[in-house]
């Protein structure tokens, strides 16, 4: 099964809420607790970083640029693919709300 960005911290966001548990082992050994919740193996080739919010603090990931001149292929679109609008998180809702007041 593939799974999209959205999905993902959308299972993340939801366990880690109400399982203190489960996101203290997620922050110590994301790799170990991500392949079996999704069952599968992510390969070791792949980094996979946890990053905590803060009250004060919000996170924008950007997503991987390739260098000028490389193309990625479809499976690497694939990859990097995600948001609300993608094909596989159509029904998505975002998890969390940000007030930016200035």
């Amino acid at each position: 099964m593939s799974w999209s960005r959205g999905q993902i911290n959308d299972i993340v966001a939801g366990q880690a809420a109400k399982n203190p548990k489960y996101r203290e082992t997620l922050m110590k050994d994301p790799h170990a607790v991500l392949s079996k919740q999704l069952g599968t193996q992510i390969p070791k080739s792949m980094k996979v970083k946890v990053v905590e919010e803060s009250a004060d603090t919000v996170y924008v990931v950007l997503p991987y640029v390739a260098k000028e001149g490389a193309e990625l292929g479809d499976a690497d679109l694939e990859k990097v693919a995600g948001g609300l609008g993608d094909k596989i998180c159509i029904a998505s809702v975002l998890s969390t709300q940000v007030d930016i007041s200035l």
